[in-house]
């Protein structure tokens, strides 16, 4: 438990350096750990750049970021540019049709990145 949501005020500059820490906590069990971060339309515009500066030196961390928001164009184009934007209906409990590609697409990008070609075989075949 992470303790008080981020953002959930207005996201700053600490928040956004908060993730840096948050990162370097492996999880528990065999799946990566998650944030959720928001509402990113109400981030001012230093911690906007901070996190984008966040996003940029955690590419290759496990942790995984979430961030949500109630209007996209409020957020900055450059964050916008590199997250997939989906949107959820207020409630409603939405579901990725995609989310069964999840675990092989992790198996296969690992594959690809230790140059493994005999698991990148097995997964594609899968």
């Amino acid at each position: 438990m992470l303790g008080e949501p981020i953002g959930d005020s207005g996201l700053k500059v600490a928040d956004s350096r908060t993730l840096v820490g948050h990162a370097e906590n492996p999880g528990v069990g065999d799946r990566p750990p998650s944030i959720m971060v928001g509402p990113l339309d109400s981030a001012t515009p230093e911690a906007a750049d901070a996190l984008l500066k966040t996003l940029e030196d955690l590419s290759e961390s496990p942790l995984r970021i979430v961030l949500w928001t109630d209007y996209l164009q409020g957020v900055i184009p450059t964050i916008r540019s590199r997250c997939r934007a989906v949107w959820c209906p207020p409630g409603k409990t939405w579901y990725d049709p995609l989310s069964w590609l999840d675990d092989p697409a992790q198996k296969l990008l690992k594959a690809y990145r230790e140059e493994n070609w005999f698991a990148v075989m097995s997964v594609v075949t899968e």
